[in-house]
């Protein structure tokens, strides 16, 4: 038996579709013609795409929670810090350093304080010798001069003293004023030993209470070819006058 089937139309392809029966072209038989099983669309592509777009519509929201809460990126750098101070200053309470005032100065005849200290010079030059005694000091020693020696000359810088702190001070003995000469070179020169012995001056052990004021002179041997600009002071008692400039004087 030959049976005889028709191309496929487009409606096969809808969804639901049912084919009609054919019926053979030789019809010598009663035998029914089963009919032909309709065309089911692939219904698992769009199972598949449904569950992609719904996991990727899931996902979005979580993403966009996890970056709000991410901590910022600080790999751009170290962010700016405050300048810190200078680590050379005097510190203050606990220890924690504080920026140090820039030093006073003045010239002859200023009136300049440093701490407990208020002075005044009243000269500053070379001089050939200056007059010393052989003792202690008194008011009955006899003084002879002294002369600088060779490639040497002497420098006096006469000073009016006002003791503003807080007890006395031996200006002759005990060295109460840090003081230093300043050459163009930012040399500095000690003052002679004993001064003590040189004629205007405290004795030793004279000290000078708070609130009193005295003559004292200071002087310097330096080289003949030296060229002086100033001169430095500061109150001893204060613990950072050996490490600071001090009150300068210009004296050239």
């Amino acid at each position: 038996m030959s049976e005889t089937t028709q191309p496929p139309s487009i409606e096969s392809f809808v969804t639901g579709y049912v084919a009609p029966m054919v019926l053979p072209q030789n019809p010598g038989y009663d035998e029914p013609v089963a009919p032909a099983a309709p065309v089911r669309p692939r219904r698992w592509p769009l199972l598949f795409g449904g569950m992609t777009l719904g996991g990727v519509i899931a996902t979005v929201p979580a993403v966009i929670v996890a970056l709000a809460l991410a901590p910022a990126d600080t790999s751009a750098g170290p962010t700016a810090s405050a300048p810190t101070v200078s680590a050379s200053s005097s510190t203050g309470g606990g220890g924690t350093p504080v920026a140090s005032a820039p030093a006073e100065q003045g010239e002859v005849g200023d009136r300049l304080t440093d701490v407990g200290i208020t002075l005044t010079v009243t000269s500053a030059e070379f001089v050939p010798d200056v007059m010393v005694s052989d003792s202690t000091g008194s008011a009955s020693a006899t003084y002879t001069p002294q002369g600088p020696g060779d490639d040497a000359r002497y420098f006096a810088v006469r000073t009016h003293v006002v003791n503003d702190g807080q007890k006395s001070i031996d200006l002759a003995c005990s060295s109460p004023i840090a003081n230093a000469l300043i050459d163009d070179r930012g040399r500095k020169f000690d003052p002679l030993d004993s001064l003590y012995k040189i004629q205007g001056n405290p004795i030793c052990n004279d000290a000078l209470q708070p609130g009193f004021e005295a003559d004292m002179t200071y002087v310097y041997r330096v080289p003949s070819s030296v060229t002086i600009t100033s001169w430095s002071f500061a109150d001893a008692a204060d613990p950072t006058s050996f490490s600071r400039p001090g009150t300068i004087v210009q004296v050239d």
